[in-house]
């Protein structure tokens, strides 16, 4: 008579001992549970970033998945953004305008020093400007 093991199962028809059988279907029911998780995350995402509503079963927080604050908070950033960046382009244009009238009145002055109202052109020097 044959004693076996606990452990061991019997051969079946398939050749398989009954633990081999359990460890086989249990790696099947794993793996299709695993594909099934893995394919409803990705059409709930697909559907959050769609931007459709998503029902939530699980209690009275249904507007933790709202982006409408987001979207808005964006949008304003965005907003404040683009008005800071003109400001300082605006700031930066003026400082230019100023700077070129600044330039501007000094080459006036240094000009009005060469001339001489006593003679009618001016002074016969014409002013060097670093040449």
């Amino acid at each position: 008579m044959d004693q076996g093991k606990p452990s061991e199962g019997k051969a079946g028809a398939g050749g398989q001992s009954k633990d081999e059988k359990k460890a086989v279907a249990g790696s099947v029911a794993v793996l299709m549970m695993s594909l099934l998780l893995v394919g409803w995350v990705f059409f709930f995402l697909k559907k959050v970033a769609r931007g459709e509503p998503v029902e939530t079963a699980w209690g009275p927080q249904n507007d933790v998945l709202d982006f409408t604050n987001l979207k808005e908070a964006t949008e304003q950033f965005s907003d404040v953004y683009f008005d800071t960046k003109t400001e300082l382009q605006n700031i930066r244009d003026e400082a230019a305008v100023q700077e070129k009238n600044r330039i501007q009145r000094e080459q006036a002055a240094q000009q009005s020093e060469y001339y001489d109202p006593n003679t009618q052109g001016g002074s016969s020097e014409a002013p060097s400007f670093g040449n």
